[in-house]
């Protein structure tokens, strides 16, 4: 099954400490199990979904889990050798790394 990009973003940016956004792969929804500690909601049918049936829900991470520098450098990592994998291991040292990385991107047609 195959999801969007944009749903997955969406789970990430909306993501917080009071609840776990999962990737639902029987629907291809997203689900959202609350804390019930930090909301006071509970959701005992989802929960117990969630744990009887592990392979079904997938969690997407949480916003503390995506380091958008490791990506860039992952990134970097797998590009062949040459001119745009030498600019852009430059380009992400730094103050300014994400911006330079960007351009970098453009100017190499990347994207």
């Amino acid at each position: 099954m195959k999801i969007k990009l944009a749903q997955v973003i969406f789970a990430v940016e909306s993501a917080s400490e009071a609840f776990q956004e999962y990737f639902d792969t029987q629907t291809g929804q997203s689900v959202a199990l609350a804390d019930p500690d930090i909301t006071g909601e509970r959701d005992e049918e989802l929960a117990d979904l969630i744990i009887n049936f592990p392979g079904r829900f997938l969690p997407f991470p949480s916003k503390y889990e995506i380091h958008e520098y490791r990506i860039m450098a992952d990134f970097v990592d797998e590009l062949r050798p040459g001119a745009a994998r030498e600019e852009l291991a430059g380009a992400i040292r730094g103050k300014g790394a994400f911006r330079r990385f960007k351009n970098g991107i453009r100017y190499h047609r990347l994207e």
